[in-house]
């Protein structure tokens, strides 16, 4: 038995670091083989210095929007949360560069063209893009933290004569810190990696982003972009160890604070009264409703010239559902080769490295390793290498969020409620199931969700792989409002969301009902 489990481990090992060599060592060899190169440093340095900069600034805007938000709805009564977290979510659902032709539309209406893009103001623009179409990591990360605080703890506080301001410190901004770190780093990630909304926008500043994928697009100075994807990895994978440093300096599991153990009825920050409630709760609102509204609002009353493109959509949630099982497939078998102390660091280490990477760089080694005259090109060329190219940029996105998801739910497993369950008679996996089935479901309904919505409105690493062999949803929205067919893009970029959150509505009460049947 013994030999057998070494046996099935050591396969394991193998076809796990198979799998890495296959995602990541393969197309980072190429990508550093075409960086090797001699490039002009000052083409790379302005671009790389104003993406930077930019994303950083639109990242520290949504964080501190979506913590205002987030805080404000424990001022509303519970039964319009359902409500505002819609309005949350509704941002999410739709591509930084559908936000930009809302934006455009909506300025339209005031302005011409020509004032909308002057310099400052598109720069805003494009600002206003990323702010609330990530604004929702910030405020659902908020959301929960706040969720765990128990509302006896804020009692006992005030009991001892500790003052509203400290209560808010410790109940909230400590809780927050937690949460926090890593919806900061998805939104500097997904930020400085987006091509598109540079590609619509004048922007009177470079962009690392749309740089490199115009170069690998076109094939001209190839190295420098290759280069300047490397520089981007290093600045984006230094703030992703400084997170995972974080939270290992306060003994804590990546992503384990953001996991929501227990609903709490009471709203504890409610029980502070503070003077300015009003004006929060009205602040709240008036953010989330406008960042809801800004995409709901694209179309500008134009006649759409084609119909849906079902095709689109199809395939689009069909690999995206590949690329979920392969994704989950690897995590798992990560999760359960890594179970004692060191395999387990450095596969969070590396994880935690994939996390970091920004769109930009994966796509353009990917690129480099399987799209291009290379031996790994005539490899994968036998079966289609679009296909195969495009699952592989899903689960490159997706494997590290799935585990560190598995990593987190596993640390917040408590042994004292299954060992009691076992002294009643229940099996191991029965008391297991007992214990954690609701943490389960709601996992697993995040994972397909939020998979389904990186499929819908991700840019990166997908524009750099895609092909019109391939038609997906993120693509084909692309070339409508590069045609001007912005009413075209409204339908199917609506249609889209309609289906995502049709199967949230749809898959959270299945997850649940089939969880209830099975317990006693």
């Amino acid at each position: 038995m013994a030999a057998m489990k070494k046996t099935a481990a050591a396969l394991g090992w193998v076809l796990l670091w198979a799998t890495f060599a296959l995602l990541v060592l393969l197309p980072g060899w190429a990508l550093l083989q075409a960086a090797g190169q001699p490039a002009d440093l000052n083409a790379i340095i302005l671009p790389l210095a104003s993406s930077v900069a930019f994303a950083f600034l639109c990242t520290i805007v949504a964080l501190i929007l979506g913590t205002l938000a987030a805080t404000a709805v424990r001022f509303l009564p519970a039964k319009l949360w359902p409500l505002t977290d819609l309005l949350a979510a509704s941002g999410v659902a739709f591509p930084p560069f559908i936000h930009a032709e809302a934006y455009q539309w909506l300025g339209d209406i005031f302005f011409s063209r020509s004032q909308l893009w002057h310099s400052n103001v598109v720069i805003m623009i494009a600002g206003a893009c990323y702010v609330s179409a990530y604004l929702p990591l910030t405020y659902f990360a908020m959301r929960i933290s706040l969720a765990k605080v128990s509302p006896s703890v804020v009692d006992n506080l005030r009991a001892v004569g500790i003052s509203d301001l400290a209560i808010c410190y410790h109940c909230a901004a400590k809780p927050a810190l937690a949460c926090l770190p890593p919806a900061a780093l998805l939104t500097f990630v997904l930020t400085i990696s987006d091509p598109l909304v540079p590609a619509l926008l004048p922007l009177p500043i470079p962009n690392a982003a749309y740089s490199i994928w115009l170069a690998v697009g076109s094939g001209v100075s190839l190295h420098q972009a290759a280069l300047l994807a490397l520089i981007l990895a290093a600045i984006s994978i230094c703030l992703a160890i400084g997170v995972g440093l974080f939270y290992y300096a306060k003994g804590l599991v990546f992503l384990r604070q953001a996991l929501l153990s227990e609903s709490l009825p009471a709203r504890p920050i409610t029980l502070i009264h503070s003077k300015a409630a009003k004006v929060f709760t009205a602040l709240a609102l008036v953010i989330l409703v406008g960042n809801s509204l800004a995409s709901v609002l694209i179309g500008g009353g134009a006649s759409p010239a084609g119909g849906l493109d079902v095709r689109a959509i199809a395939t689009t949630v069909g690999l995206a559902a590949v690329g979920l099982a392969v994704a989950g497939f690897i995590a798992l078998l990560a999760f359960f080769l890594g179970r004692r102390r060191r395999p387990v660091r450095v596969l969070d280490f590396l994880f935690l490295i994939l996390l970091g990477t920004p769109g930009a760089t994966l796509g353009t080694a990917l690129s480099l390793a399987y799209m291009s005259s290379t031996p790994l090109f005539s490899a994968v060329a036998g079966i289609d290498s679009d296909w195969f190219v495009t699952v592989m940029a899903y689960v490159t996105s997706l494997s590290p969020f799935l585990y560190f998801a598995i990593r987190a739910f596993a640390a917040s497993i408590d042994r004292t409620s299954i060992d009691l369950l076992r002294v009643m008679g229940y099996s191991r996996t029965r008391a297991f199931t007992i214990s954690y089935l609701p943490q389960l479901r709601t996992l697993a309904f995040l994972a397909v969700v939020i998979s389904l919505a990186m499929a819908a409105t991700a840019s990166a690493p997908l524009m750099w792989v895609t092909s019109p062999d391939v038609p997906l949803v993120v693509p084909l929205l692309f070339r409508l409002l590069d045609h001007g067919r912005v009413a075209d893009a409204f339908i199917l970029t609506f249609a889209m969301a309609i289906l995502l959150f049709l199967l949230a509505a749809a898959l959270y009460p299945l997850l649940r009902y089939r969880s209830v049947r099975r317990l006693p």
